[in-house]
């Protein structure tokens, strides 16, 4: 079997009070698959877990995408 390397995303969080942050995907979750999209579960459970974040903006560099996952729409 062969293995792929998977770009993980970069993410920051907007709280409620505009400030922004960093998080690690890596403190999340572990053993990524290239098959998979993370994006909308990751996002998902940062905004359950954090009651005071806004929204969630994830990027990947390759393949690239971008995107911002707003918590009161999830």
């Amino acid at each position: 079997m062969y293995s792929a390397a998977v770009d993980l995303p970069d993410i920051d969080v907007v709280l409620s009070d505009g400030s922004r942050e960093e998080r690690s995907i890596a403190n999340i979750a572990s053993g990524f698959r290239p098959e998979i999209d993370y994006f909308g579960p990751v996002a998902r459970f940062i905004c359950d877990k954090e009651p005071n974040v806004s929204s969630v903006h994830m990027t990947r560099q390759h393949p690239q995408y971008q995107v911002v996952f707003k918590c009161a729409q999830l």
